[in-house]
This record gives C-alpha cells, sequence and structure tokens, in this order.
C-alpha cells in the first residue's frame, strides 16, 4: 500500500493485527507491532482489542490474560466489553474460578466491570454447579448503581431450580420482590419446570393461571414444559386438555408439544389419539423429528400394521433422517409376533445396508425367531438367522423365549 502512495493509518493496522491473530502469524506480528511504533502511531482501545480479540479466538487465554492485566495498570483505555469476552471464553472452558479471580484483580487495578460481567461469571458458576461460590459473589460482589438485574436473579433462580433447593428458591424471590423486580417468562417457566419435577402440580397450574390473566405472554417452552410436567406426573387427561385450551386461544404447539402428548399416550395404550395428533401434525406440515417418527412407527407396530410402519421409515430415510435401533426393532418384534419371519432376514439386510448395529433387543429377538424357524420347518430362514447373528458374534447359550411366546 505504502510502495502506491496509500499510507495506511492506525484503523488499517489493528485491521491487520486482528487477522493476523487468526491466523496464529506470530512472527509478522512481531514485525507489524514494530512498525506501528516506527510510525509513532500510539495504541489505541481498538489496538488492544485487535490484539486481545486475535488472543481469545485461537484460544491462548492465558497470553490474553497477561496481556490484559499487564495494560490495566498502564491506564490503557480498553472497553470494558473486550474483558466481557474474556470472562465469557474462560466460563465456557469451565473455568469460572479463575474468571472470578481476574476480574477481582482487574477491580483492584481500576476496571470498572459491568452487569454484563458479573452475569457471565454468575452463569458460569451456576453452570459448574458452584452454587455456594455463585450465591457467595451475588450477595457480596459490588454490583453497578443499580444493583444485581432480573438476568442475574433468574440465572441464580434457574440453579435453585434445577437443584429442587426450595429454600434457595423463596429467598430468590422474596430478593426480587425487595427490589420491585416482577418475574419474567424464563422466570416463569423455571418454577413450572420446578414445581412439575417436585410433584406439586396444584403451584404449576396456578402459574399458569397467573400467566394467562396477568402476563407475560407465555412461549411455546412454557407450554411445553407445563405439558411435558403434567404428563411426567401421570395427569395426561389434563395436559390434553391444556392443550385444547391453548390451541383454542390460538397457541401455535411445535413438534416437541405434540411428541410430549404422543409419548404420554402411548404409554398410556390410547392409540386412536396418537393418530388424531399425527393427523394435526401433518395437516400443520410440522417438521417431524425422529422421536415422532419413531413414536409413530411403535404404534403402527403394537397393532400389526407392518407395512404403514415400514412405508413411514422410508419416508424418514426421505427426509433425511436415519433409523435407528429402536424403531428396527419395533418392527422385528412386530413381525416375529405375527410369524413374518423370512421377512426378518429382509429387515436385516436392510439394516446392514444403513449401518445400524444390532443390541440386545435385537439379539432376543432375532433368537426367538430362529427357534422359530427351526421349530416350524423354515429351515433357510432359520440358516440366515443364524448367519447373521453368528457374525454379529452370537452365542446359543442363554435363549430367552417367553417373552414373545403367545
Amino acid at each position: 500500500m505504502e510502495r502506491k502512495g496509500c499510507n495506511p493509518d492506525l484503523v488499517m493496522y489493528n485491521i491487520v493485527l486482528r487477522e493476523l491473530f487468526l491466523q496464529n502469524k506470530v512472527v509478522e506480528i512481531s514485525e507489524l507491532i514494530r512498525v506501528v511504533e516506527q510510525k509513532g502511531f500510539s495504541p489505541d482501545p481498538y489496538t488492544y482489542s485487535a490484539l486481545a480479540g486475535g488472543m481469545l479466538q485461537r484460544g491462548r487465554t492465558d497470553i490474553a490474560n497477561k496481556f490484559l492485566l499487564d495494560i490495566v495498570p498502564r491506564s490503557c483505555s480498553v472497553d470494558v466489553v473486550l474483558y466481557n469476552i474474556y470472562f465469557h471464553t474462560l466460563c465456557c472452558n469451565k473455568r469460572s474460578e479463575e474468571a472470578l479471580s481476574m476480574m477481582m484483580r482487574m477491580m483492584e487495578l481500576g476496571l470498572r466491570p459491568t452487569n454484563v460481567s458479573h452475569n457471565t461469571i454468575l452463569k458460569g458458576l451456576c453452570k459448574e454447579k458452584n452454587i455456594h461460590e455463585a450465591l457467595t459473589f451475588f450477595d457480596h460482589i459490588d454490583w453497578c448503581q443499580n444493583g444485581p438485574d432480573l438476568i442475574s436473579f433468574n440465572t441464580i433462580l434457574s440453579a435453585a431450580c434445577k437443584q429442587h433447593n426450595y429454600a434457595m428458591i423463596s429467598r430468590i424471590l422474596r430478593q426480587m420482590e425487595n427490589a420491585d423486580l416482577k418475574l419474567d417468562i424464563f422466570s416463569y417457566t423455571c418454577l413450572i419446570h420446578y414445581y412439575s419435577k417436585v410433584g406439586k402440580i396444584q403451584e404449576c397450574l396456578k402459574l399458569f393461571d397467573s400467566l394467562m390473566i396477568n402476563g407475560p405472554s407465555p412461549t411455546t417452552v412454557t407450554f411445553n414444559t407445563l405439558l411435558s410436567g403434567l404428563c411426567r406426573n401421570q395427569l395426561v387427561g389434563i395436559a390434553q386438555r391444556v392443550f385444547k385450551y391453548l390451541k383454542s386461544f390460538g397457541f401455535s404447539a411445535d413438534i416437541t408439544t405434540y411428541n410430549i402428548l404422543i409419548c404420554a399416550l402411548i404409554r398410556e395404550g390410547k392409540y386412536m389419539l396418537v393418530y388424531h395428533l399425527s393427523g394435526d401434525i401433518f395437516s400443520q406440515r410440522l417438521k417431524i423429528d425422529v422421536i415422532t417418527y419413531r413414536s409413530l412407527i411403535f404404534v403402527l407396530c403394537k397393532e400389526g400394521k407392518i407395512s404403514s410402519a415400514l412405508q413411514l421409515k422410508d419416508h424418514m430415510l426421505e427426509n433425511g433422517i436415519a433409523s435407528d435401533i429402536s424403531i428396527y426393532n419395533a418392527i422385528m418384534e412386530a413381525m416375529f409376533k405375527r410369524g413374518k419371519v423370512q421377512e426378518i432376514v429382509l429387515l436385516l439386510k436392510e439394516m446392514s445396508m444403513e449401518g445400524c448395529e444390532l443390541n440386545a433387543v435385537s439379539f432376543e429377538i432375532l433368537e426367538c425367531a430362529f427357534l422359530k424357524c427351526q421349530r416350524e420347518g423354515f429351515t433357510e430362514s432359520a440358516k440366515h438367522l443364524k448367519l447373521v447373528m453368528h457374525s454379529m458374534h452370537w452365542s446359543e447359550n442363554g435363549i430367552n423365549y417367553g417373552k414373545f411366546q403367545g
């Protein structure tokens, strides 16, 4: 550039420095810094950000640590956003206590962290399940002028709910009330999940009623959390009524919503309701996932609709979703129970082509099919089955046929 009469300024050098760091070109970085000094430029906050940011991008947190500690006492003006990125990097690497220690040292040197800094470290401590340290930090840190914000409270509340710590939950809710902070949808969702986990369904429903009447507007995640809690507590009927109620208000269910209800209905053997919900899924053109396919195939197999199950499995593959072993096991078991032993051999070949490996349940089904082939004179099928099982290190000892008799 200089040869062509274009003299780069500090902004241009900063851009080049950051790119060199991303490419891990240490020698070139040193040479460029020397050129910058020779040109008489004084590094600005963007220069430091380019250098430290490049270090963090390359995962060189230890070097970034020394660099940042060095520039703070020299009164170098570095945007606190850069430090927040650094804290975030450490916390993502499960080094939250190190991030906290670093922040305390920087504060001694004059850095003034923001609530983003505090919340980043607080979240890291909670993710590492270091709740005692998180609470100590929450209670004693020198917060900004307005104190901890809703994100801070929600971080601690979420951790308390996951640990089923009712005393801590009550304490956080009291502190939020004293700080005149209202619950947001994240707070409500955490509490609904907690109450459903500990079996306090009435509390779940009270929170849900409060949401519907007073707000804030619930999200699909909130609704799914409630439905999952009801189904987990074997209250599928109430879950269905809540689902219908929500739909009457224009609630848009996602595939997770339907999966929750379908799995619960399957456990109760209510297959007609499963078909009804699957009709909704297809009519709304929701993107079906492996859980949906697996559930519907299971129902079809239980009702002996093997051809339909195979068609649905093919449809699944056409949509780029690979069949798992539980799907193949369901189809194999249905084939065995209906005497379609020869079809099992064809299914095994298909499994082999797709690279799907057999598990213990598969072998149990195959062992029973092998015995049936021998007993009923299907020698060729028995030969194929035995060949497959031996290739998968099958042993003829310990055959359990009782599960599939009848």
